[in-house]
Parts: C-alpha cells; structure tokens; sequence
C-alpha cells in the first residue's frame, strides 16, 4: 500500500518532478500465442496502478516479413519507462510478469533523462501583450521627439521636457514588466501543491490543515523550479512519517487535525522558506546514533543538538537506514540540502519530540524589487531598503554626544548610535557628515540606530540589480539601481555596515 501511494504521488506530481534516471521496459510477448487469449488490460492495469509511469508505446517486431506477418498473433513488443525503482518494486515487477505466461521475456535498462534547459521559464501571453503595449508608447514618444524641429525654441523645450518625463515614467513600467515575467505565481504554485498534498492526506486517512503563509513575496521562477519538488517531498515526508493518526494525536492532547506548514518571507536580499508540521518530531538521540555509525560524529565528543540535526543532510545517513522507503527519504533531504547549497544558500532542521518539525530555507536573491528611500549624502544618490525606516528627524548639533569611542543621538532621552559610513564611500570627513540637516531613524537587527543624510528625497518602487565587483569599496553594498530621473545609486547593506561598526572597522 505503502508504495502505490508514492508512485500515486509521483504520478500526480507530473513529469518535470521526476529524479534525474529512468527505466526503460521492454516486455516481448510470446510469439504463438492469438491476440484474444492475451491479457493485454491486466498487465497494463497492474504496471500502471504500481509504478510511476512516464510514457508507454507498442512497439513493432523488427525485420518481420510481410509471409510470417499473423494478424491473429502478437507482433510486437510493450515498451514503458518508469521512474526510478527501488528493490521491493523491482521484485513486484519480476513477479507481475513472471506470473504471465504469455510474457516471452523482457529487459530493464536504466538511461539518464535529458537535462532540461535549466534557463527557461515560462511566460504567460497577457504579460508579454503589456510589454508591447509599453513598446508602443515608446514609439510614439520617438515620433514625438522627431516632431519637436517643427516647434518654436520655447515650445520645443516645454515638449521636449514633458516627453523625457514620459520616457522615463514607461521605462520604470518597461522593467516592471519584464521582471513580473521572472517572477514565479507563487498562489497558483502553492494551490497545485496544497491540492496534491490534501488528496494524499486522504488516502492516509489523515485530516490535516495546510497553513501558507507570504504568498505575496517575489521569487525568482528559476529559483523556484529548482527548489518546488523538494518542498512538495519535505511536505509529503511529514504528512507520512510526521503527522499522526487522530488516535495517536488524542493521546498528545493536540488538536484532531495535523498541521502542515509553508510560509514565505523576504528580508531584503534573502528569500526565507519554513517547511514543517507539528507531529512526532525526529528523535535527535535516534540521529545521533545513526550519525555515529555513519562516522559523521564521534562518542567521545561533545555536540550541540543543532550540530546532531545538521547530519541528516549528509548522503552518509541513508545508509544507516534498513528500510528502503526510509534511505528514499533521506536521500531527498539531501538532494534538498545540496541545491539549496547550490544556490549559495542554506537549511536548518530544528525539532521536539511529540510537538514539531521545522525545516528553515535561506536563499539569496540576485536582483530584488523593493521600495526604497533616496537620500542625498554629499550630492551622491544613495538608497536606503524602506523597511528599515522608523522616522525622520531634524538634526540638532547639540544631540550629539560621543563616549565609548561612538557617536550618538539623544532623542527623547534615549541615545541612539549614529551609522557612520565609511569616508572612502562619501567622499567627506566624520565632521563634515555630521553636519548634515536630516536624520532617519533605522531598525536594524532590532535595534535602533540613525543615520544623517543631507536631503531626503522620494521613495521608489526599484530593481536592486547586485554588483559583480567583490571588492572592498562595494562590500556595505546590496547593489545599485536606476532611479527614475535617470541617476544611478548605491543600496546600502545597513546589517554589514553596523557589522563593521561593532567590529571597530569604521572604513577610515
């Protein structure tokens, strides 16, 4: 039962959440037997019901002459490819065959799939339609600007500064259409994925509550496509070894139904996943001791329970694991583990017995759409993520006091550290930057700090693009955008430069 369940769920995942080798079937049938005593529908019926099925074709005998062409008799053979198959389907399907005796034989060859385009991704037709539109627009403003030699002096400037304005309103909407086509559905993606795990909770006669949460975040498709089947595994592997049955549940005093989790959240350059169900939990002294014999720990060591947890992502602990559905499950969390890492990413597993699982993801994104607020500092544009933005302030010299080799700003008397960014950046000294007129009050970490800026100027929805240059001047950098009057500017990284702040680094 166990196991037509998981090639239940395969099937339901569909082919793009296939592992990377597959099985090619070939089953020849016996050659003197009539077509009507062979019972083509209950092999099918048998393969199809048991196994992941990805494509089936009959396939013609070659080098049959038309003279011992038989119509009454069989000729040719049954091909399939299936998914990957572990050593109890392997043996199930010798035996649905072998009990078939008009089967004369057949072979299994494991091929590797063709790697898809890991660079494609689908774009819907409406959001291209709106990028066309865009270009037309932009057309006609360079019809416009061609008209402008007809034009008195005056007029022509007037016009000519009412059309840059057009201009550079539609190219803010030109890039806000060609990064909404990167941007993945992530309410139609999760709605695929609450479907197939709500009809399995069925099957396992589990009631359980699929609880999502940031839907609303931006995620890159690329990203996503690459990480969507092992969320769907972590999911499916806590409502089969996590989720209890409503009796077991009742013993724990928890709610009947079990709960499953997936939330999404941004934290400016960081895309942040929590997968998890609040089940049996993972028995940290059980993985230990797996870990142990797997000879990723020591006895004779001393570890945290973060660092017992941290094993389970190793290849190493499926072999600990006697039972094959048990190394399948062990060996997803670590194909998990290695593309999150391969994204430059990480995951955190933390757990207690009879109360939760949780999975935590952290992925970094190369380009983000954010709001931002431009400010000026010495005549140079820069950006700081609005989020982080508490309030403005006036600036008063007389607030500013300096003792523990820091700078700081009383303000209803609390003193708030004052951010001082590096000179090599602004180009002007710790005087002179403390001149400045205003003062923007930051949460950062949780704790407040305030950073002076000569002008505050509008907030923009933008695109941080990331900067290629990992030198030193760039590194208290998240990256850089085009501003709508044209400009370019640098987003500070507030976390890396309060990091530098308390490491005594002040850049001068």
């Amino acid at each position: 039962m166990r196991y037509n369940l998981i090639a239940m769920y395969k099937k339901q995942l569909g082919a793009s959440m296939i592992n990377t080798f597959e099985n090619k079937l070939t089953i020849q049938f016996k050659k003197d037997y009539d077509v009507e005593y062979i019972n083509i529908e209950l092999l099918e019926n048998e393969i199809e019901d048991f196994f992941y099925v990805i494509s089936k074709e009959y396939v013609l005998i070659k080098n049959e002459t038309m003279e011992e062409f038989d119509p009454k008799k069989v000729g040719m053979s049954l091909e399939y490819h299936l998914g990957n198959l572990d050593k109890e389907q392997e043996v199930r399907l010798r035996e649905t065959i072998e009990k078939m005796d008009f089967i004369e034989g057949y072979t299994i060859v494991l091929t590797k799939l063709e790697k898809e385009d890991e660079e494609k991704i689908e774009v819907e037709i409406s959001k291209l339609d709106s990028l066309f539109q865009r270009m037309d627009e932009i057309i006609k403003i360079k019809n416009g600007i061609e008209s402008l030699k007809d034009l008195s002096f005056r007029k022509g400037i007037e016009k000519y500064n009412e059309l840059t304005q057009q201009f550079s309103d539609y190219k803010g909407k030109i890039e806000k259409d060609i990064i909404s086509l990167r941007m993945a559905d992530l309410k139609k993606e999760v709605r695929s994925i609450n479907d197939t795990i709500l009809e399995y909770s069925k099957v396992l006669n589990k009631e359980i509550k699929f609880n999502v949460e940031g839907l609303n975040i931006n995620i890159d498709k690329l990203i996503f496509s690459k990480i969507k089947k092992h969320i769907v595994d972590l999911l499916f592997n806590s409502l089969i070894f996590g989720i209890e049955i409503k009796q077991e549940r009742q013993i724990y005093e928890k709610e009947l139904n079990g709960n499953l989790y997936l939330n999404f959240r941004q934290e400016f350059n960081e895309i942040i996943m929590e997968i998890g169900d609040d089940g049996r939990g993972i028995d940290t002294e059980y993985i230990y001791m797996r870990a142990i014999k797997a000879g990723l720990l020591k006895l004779d060591k001393n570890y945290t329970e973060e660092e017992i947890l941290a094993t389970i992502f190793h290849p190493e602990m499926a072999s600990t694991n006697e039972i094959e559905e048990n190394k399948e499950r062990d060996l997803s969390i670590t194909i998990f583990y290695n593309i999150i890492k391969s994204l430059n990413g990480d995951i955190k597993l933390e757990t207690e017995i009879n109360k939760f699982t949780k999975y935590t993801v952290r992925i970094p994104i190369d380009f983000i759409v954010s709001e931002g607020q431009i400010v000026l500092i010495n005549s140079k544009y820069f950006v700081i993520p609005k989020e982080l933005i508490i309030r403005e302030l006036e600036v008063e010299q007389s607030r500013i006091t300096y003792h523990f080799q820091t700078n700081f700003y009383r303000h209803h008397a609390k003193e708030y550290p004052i951010i001082m960014i590096p000179n090599y950046i602004i180009g002007e000294t710790e005087e002179t930057y403390l001149q400045s007129k205003k003062v923007l009050m930051l949460n950062i970490n949780n704790v407040e700090y305030v950073i002076f800026v000569d002008s505050i100027e509008s907030i923009e929805e933008m695109l941080i693009r990331k900067i290629e240059d990992n030198s030193k001047l760039y590194e208290i950098f998240l990256g850089n955008v085009l501003l709508n009057n044209e400009s370019t500017a640098l987003v500070f990284n507030m976390k890396k430069i309060v990091e530098m702040m308390l490491g005594g680094n002040d850049g001068k």
